[in-house]
């Protein structure tokens, strides 16, 4: 999906743009006459910084707003062309929220896909102005006649339940749970919490304060943006200090390795945030704060 590719390569596709123009400018010896009419690096550099500002501002756009708003529309239209056989020869799929025709969301923390069960099941349903819970250990698919239904086993109803972190009951009660989602919905769509709204990750949260994807999504829809900024800051330093090579590949290669360096940091962040060994603010914070840092110090370290 477009917007999903474009928040992953703008931040680095920025720190690209601004190393050629830099060193185009040098080329014309353009950095050079700037400097010597006594403009201090950081004020030629900081047009940069302001382009990186737009660029985060457009990633949060598109990740809090573009994003969710077209996700069920392009994965209903994917369905037709995907491989249900293919797909199915996952083992699981792990922490998903989906929210069925009759608005119900139905989050899980993780989905056998051989055996059609969901575990650690939490459904949020809304009548009128009140908002009912339903909790359970297992939901799993049975066909009964040639119709297919969740059964849900060891269950519990609650009534605006408000971020209370309930534990999962351990009756073995048995109920039925009406909803249009499938096995094959589950497997096709893949909805991660990144294509969903705010609102419904916030509605998660409250029914669910164990369900680490949503939290961390909504802390990096805050953080992630900022990635523009950050490498921005971050290469431009080493641009200055290459620019008596003027040498497009080197400096290509050094916005590569950064841009690596950073997201690779970042997932790593994410990935512990998601296994509830880092919190959703420090998963999503943590390279910002970390990355931007050390940008920023050697930014303001830059002589001419």
């Amino acid at each position: 999906m477009v917007p999903v590719v474009l928040s992953q390569l703008l931040p680095a596709a920025g720190l690209v743009a601004a190393m050629v123009t830099m060193t185009f400018l040098s080329k014309q010896n353009e950095i050079l006459a700037m400097k010597g009419a006594g403009l201090p690096v950081q004020r030629i550099y900081l047009p940069l910084l302001g382009l990186a500002l737009l660029l985060a501002f457009f990633l949060w756009w598109n990740g809090t707003w573009l994003v969710p708003r077209i996700a069920e529309p392009f994965f209903s239209a994917s369905r037709a062309v995907r491989d249900i056989e293919y797909l199915s020869e996952k083992k699981g799929i792990a922490d998903r929220l989906y929210v069925d025709r009759d608005k119900r969301r139905i989050y899980f923390g993780y989905y056998s896909v051989p055996h059609k069960e969901m575990q650690n099941v939490t459904i949020g349903i809304d009548k009128g102005d009140k908002k009912f819970v339903i909790r359970s250990r297992y939901a799993r698919w049975e066909e009964k006649d040639g119709k297919g239904m969740w059964v849900l086993t060891g269950y519990e109803v609650r009534e605006d339940v408000a971020g209370q972190d309930l534990p999962l009951p351990r009756s073995e009660d048995r109920m039925i749970l009406e909803t249009s989602l499938s096995p094959e919905d589950i497997v096709l769509e893949e909805m991660k919490p990144m294509f969903h709204s705010s609102s419904d990750l916030l509605e998660v949260i409250v029914e669910n304060p164990r369900a680490r994807g949503p939290r961390v999504e909504l802390a990096l829809r805050k953080a992630y943006p900022f990635s523009s900024l950050v490498l921005m800051l971050l290469g431009l330093p080493w641009i200055e200090r290459k620019q008596k090579r003027r040498s497009f590949f080197l400096g290509f290669g050094i916005c590569l390795v950064l841009s690596l360096g950073f997201f690779a940091t970042n997932f790593l962040f994410q990935s512990l945030g998601n296994q509830n060994i880092l919190s959703a603010v420090a998963a999503a914070w943590g390279p910002i704060v970390l990355f931007g840092g050390v940008g920023g110090w050697m930014y303001l370290g830059m002589r001419a």
